[in-house]
């Protein structure tokens, strides 16, 4: 199986509106983007031993332990958290408002309405 390498999605050129939110510093995201860089560098570094394993590696294998088992184990956390992180900044930044038809007559329905929702008076009763 071929694997592939990803790039790093460059959201300060993307997303620019990350960098100015009310309740996140810039700071915190430019964090969070360091953490996302390091999963995608170690993601693709992985990747690549994943596409040099040879015969040899495939058949020393075994269900204990082996080089392949290791590497698609660490591979899996580095996807995990590549992809995450991508999820997490795309629903940042936007312009905030009410939510949509059936999620907003759920909340509604549990918390009373949204405005007390909004306001974590729910919360603390």
């Amino acid at each position: 199986m071929e694997y592939s390498e990803r790039k790093p999605i460059d959201f300060k050129k993307e997303r620019p509106q990350l960098f100015k939110m009310k309740g996140i510093s810039a700071k915190t995201v430019e964090e969070h983007l360091k953490i996302y860089e390091g999963y995608v560098k170690k993601f693709n570094e992985i990747t690549q031993k994943l596409n040099n394993l040879t015969d040899e590696d495939y058949n020393a294998a075994n269900v204990t332990y082996s080089l392949i088992r290791e590497l698609k184990v660490e591979w899996t956390r580095a996807f995990g958290g590549m992809i995450n992180h991508e999820i997490y900044f795309s629903h940042l930044g936007g312009e905030g408002g009410k939510p949509g038809s059936s999620l907003g007559s759920q909340i509604d329905r549990d918390f009373g309405s949204r405005d007390i929702f909004n306001s974590f008076k729910y919360f603390f009763k």
